[in-house]
């Protein structure tokens, strides 16, 4: 992190990545998440959105409640994956089981806009 922000360092996203390779690869469930996230966003990496689902999938199989989201969010837009509402929604509910805000109020517009 101190790379990516530049925090006591000078801020380099490249070096940020290759360090959050190395704990990805060792099965660190941060690191895979914020891996996941450099692909998404194209930041110390090339943009790759089916790498991004790649190491999103890793750390919410570990039960990472933002990499659940990020998943969930992937398969809601077909970004990286085809696209799967059921499969997004299954991702989404892991997520909010474990009280993430901001899947939680997805699910909450989304039945709103159901019931209407």
């Amino acid at each position: 992190m101190c790379y990516l922000n530049g925090t006591g360092v000078v801020k380099n996203e490249t070096e940020a990545v290759r360090w959050f390779r190395k704990a990805a690869e060792q099965g660190d469930v941060r690191g895979q998440y914020l891996l996941g996230v450099g692909y998404q966003e194209g930041e110390g990496v090339e943009k790759n959105a089916a790498e991004a689902v790649k190491w999103f999938r890793k750390a919410a199989e570990q039960e990472f409640a933002d990499a659940q989201f990020e998943l969930g969010m992937c398969y809601l837009n077909g970004t990286g994956v085809a696209k799967n509402e059921t499969e997004a929604a299954r991702w989404f509910r892991k997520a909010a089981e474990q009280g993430n805000e901001d899947v939680i109020n997805i699910l909450r517009e989304l039945s709103r806009l159901t019931f209407r």
